[in-house]
């Protein structure tokens, strides 16, 4: 496989949403977080990203949708984020 997924983490003071992107085999979370601008799918905040390495993580990863916004809303009914005062 020649590409590798990128799972990143937008929030300021609170969860902003995530995105997988997909990257070209050995690039750097830098490099997944500008893909990420340049596709529109950053909302700003700082980003927490890591490289989803195992099939299962990756298939994880592409049925959240890859290159898109997932917004905090969707995060919470899918289980990923909590629903409290964070």
């Amino acid at each position: 496989m020649n590409k590798e997924y990128w799972w990143l983490s937008f929030s300021d003071e609170k969860n902003l949403g995530i995105a997988i992107v997909e990257m070209p085999k050995g690039s750097h979370g830098i490099e997944a977080i500008k893909e990420a601008h340049r596709l529109g799918i950053n909302p700003g905040g700082e980003v927490l990203h890591f490289l989803l390495e195992t099939e299962e993580q990756i298939q994880e990863g592409k049925a959240l949708g890859i290159g898109k916004l997932i917004p905090r809303e969707e995060m919470i009914k899918k289980g990923y984020v909590s629903s409290g005062l964070e």
